[in-house]
């Protein structure tokens, strides 16, 4: 009978030997089953001989070593399958100077954690479409800059780039969120997520900008127009938008142009579609110079994604600025392609 129930439990052992036995993915009767087999062999080795006792201690401590393994893997194991569960997190953090709205969610332990940044003037309702289908394969988090959304109107404005990240890795930092991270910035919140990895580049492994802008375009822009238009734009205030989110954009510029950012990380540039490139995308005042405008944006583009040595540039043909809403599942995909390419077990160059 004894025979009978060990060459059962073989069979077990066996079949699970097929894939990858370990402690974490046998369940329970397949680790006892391990250890009756340790036990099988132990009683075999205290049949030999005395002169062999050394044979006979090294299998008593196999069996103990082994059984003690199996019975702490077996009280943990239902603790395993929990910390693995998704859990949502949609509060308010105070990280330092007022409330900030951040929404998380996904597997707890998945890595790298997806941070999603947000346009200028928009909140983090702008990535619901997306974010769900992210949280599928790793943890994902987006939230609302100071003055947007469910966030607190910030202390001091106008505000900057350098400001925001540190405030956004303040944030993560209070909750928790612990790198490496990817980060995922549209239009405004590209130049963003630059200048985070800029700041803290140990903690950024990958990167997806979805139509960003570049902190040299608007001076080009300038450049190209003439001086009366330009002198009105200035007066107007047209270097710092002021609305629901006040940001002084040329001093923004200006410090992302002294991080001379560059990397090596996967970095994927999302770019609006050429066919959906219209004269009235541009300010009336500009509508003139669209053409040479549509030109100027497709080399900034292109500049980007030369920003890293894993670089690359995607064309949304079919979507406008909101790549992300008009082809979420090109996004989708984006973000996965890089999430997995961080990856141990994933790793390559894309």
């Amino acid at each position: 009978m004894m025979n009978q129930s060990i060459d059962t439990c073989l069979g077990t052992f066996e079949i699970a030997s097929d894939v990858k036995l370990t402690k974490t993915t046998l369940d329970t009767s397949s680790r006892w089953c391990y250890c009756v087999r340790v036990f099988e062999t132990s009683c075999f080795l205290f049949r030999k001989p005395a002169h062999n006792q050394m044979r006979h201690q090294i299998s008593i401590v196999i069996f103990f070593v082994v059984l003690a393994i199996s019975l702490q893997s077996d009280s943990s194991y239902p603790r395993s399958a929990k910390a693995s569960q998704s859990t949502s997190v949609d509060k308010l953090v105070d990280p330092v100077r007022g409330k900030l709205h951040i929404n998380c969610s996904g597997n707890v332990d998945r890595r790298p954690v997806v941070i999603l940044e947000a346009g200028l003037n928009s909140s983090s309702d702008t990535w619901s479409g997306i974010q769900p289908e992210i949280a599928k394969f790793t943890r994902v988090c987006s939230y609302d800059r100071a003055g947007i959304g469910k966030s607190d109107a910030p202390q001091q404005q106008p505000r900057t780039s350098s400001q925001i990240a540190i405030d956004l890795h303040t944030l993560l930092d209070k909750e928790g969120v612990a790198g490496p991270v990817v980060l995922v910035g549209h239009s405004f919140g590209g130049l963003l997520v630059r200048m985070y990895a800029s700041f803290y580049p140990r903690d950024v492994v990958g990167m997806v900008l979805i139509d960003s802008v570049h902190e040299e375009e608007t001076a080009k822009w300038l450049a190209m127009i003439p001086i009366d238009t330009r002198k009105q734009m200035e007066a107007g205030n047209g270097m710092q938008l002021l609305g629901s989110e006040q940001v002084d954009l040329k001093k923004s510029d200006a410090e992302m142009q002294a991080a001379h950012w560059h990397t090596d990380i996967p970095l994927f540039v999302l770019s609006r579609g050429k066919a959906s490139y219209s004269a009235d995308d541009y300010p009336p005042p500009l509508r003139s110079f669209a053409p040479k405008g549509e030109e100027l944006r497709l080399q900034m583009q292109a500049d980007l994604a030369r920003r890293s040595t894993r670089g690359k540039h995607i064309f949304a043909e079919r979507s406008g600025h909101m790549i992300h809403q008009d082809q979420p599942e090109l996004v989708v995909d984006t973000i996965r392609q890089v999430v997995e390419a961080t990856r141990p077990e994933h790793r390559r160059k894309v």
